[in-house]
């Protein structure tokens, strides 16, 4: 089991973060032009959009969480042979899977994270969030 090299440019939460703004606003727009302006119409479109936008923000803070809890892997490091385990072999939880990918959704800390490993985890390959929830990822091919 070898430790995994630098390769993380498969997580792109901004993307997810843009698709999330995007999609109920063109949904919005789109629907708005069938409804006549009519008020009930347009409070229906709203909450529509709204529901959606929740919906898609629900499905991509659970994407890392439930992924790297269940399975240790996300489609992304499935598809580079990667998986994540604790720092002494076993598999994480979701409690682990949850810690460690704070810095993904709350954009400070991923400049905190990356900064404590190129400073003080280097050897380790461990981003600093690793470190606080114990995990390591590991090429497992």
């Amino acid at each position: 089991m070898k430790r995994a090299r630098w390769s993380r440019t498969s997580s792109r939460p901004s993307w997810a973060a843009i698709f999330t703004a995007v999609v109920p606003v063109i949904f919005l727009a789109w629907l708005s032009e069938l409804s006549d302006n009519n008020p009930i119409i347009n409070a229906l479109l709203i909450l529509t959009a709204l529901a959606l936008g929740l919906a898609i923000i629900g499905i991509t803070l659970c994407y890392y969480i439930v992924l790297e809890g269940r399975y240790g892997k996300t489609i992304g490091k499935y598809s580079m042979g990667l998986t994540v385990l604790k720092t002494n072999g076993e598999r994480i939880g979701y409690r682990e899977a949850l810690l460690r990918n704070i810095p993904k959704y709350i954009r400070n800390f991923l400049i905190i994270d990356v900064l404590i490993m190129l400073i003080f985890f280097s050897k380790e390959k461990q981003r600093g969030f690793d470190k606080v929830a114990d995990t390591m990822v590991v090429h497992l091919r």
